[in-house]
């Protein structure tokens, strides 16, 4: 779906429609993953690949909007930092370990903050720039803050 958010947003300029997608991404999504849990067919494929396409739409949300605001620039450097950081982590520990682990809490706010914040952005052009920047910083603050709590585990694992 992303190559469909990215016309949407960028190029046909269809705001609601491009939420309508990115809505239905979310709840496959969700959808999938308790599909998953409910009928015991969680699997390291998984846990590697659903991640890395809810990293692939993130990023491609904050791309598109950065079009429009500058201070998501700042947001997508420390998005890439936190996910090299924790792509060069989980490798590690998985050479270590021979596991993989879950997202965890911290995680998975950061995600919830950054889509509403991103759906925000998206359905409301026209907000002051002034709130569209809190807004982002907030979603810069999380996404430091979960790098941090994702590091200390991490650390704690490569430790052992």
């Amino acid at each position: 779906m992303i190559p469909l958010i990215v016309w949407l947003y960028c190029v046909a300029r269809r705001y609601y429609l491009a939420i309508v997608v990115i809505l239905l991404s979310g709840l496959t999504d969700i959808a999938d993953g308790a599909i998953a849990r409910r009928f015991n067919m969680v699997s390291d494929f998984g846990k590697v690949f659903d991640p890395i396409a809810d990293k692939l739409t993130q990023g491609t949300l904050i791309l598109c909007l950065s079009t429009r605001y500058r201070g998501m620039f700042v947001l997508l450097a420390l998005f890439a930092l936190r996910e090299i950081s924790l792509l060069t982590m989980g490798y590690k520990t998985l050479k270590k370990t021979n596991s993989i682990n879950s997202a965890k809490w911290y995680g998975k706010l950061s995600t919830f903050l950054l889509y509403v914040v991103m759906m925000l952005l998206i359905l409301f052009p026209a907000i002051p720039l002034w709130i569209a920047n809190t807004l982002i910083c907030l979603c810069c603050a999380a996404v430091l803050f979960s790098l941090i709590l994702y590091s200390q585990f991490y650390w704690s694992l490569l430790g052992k």
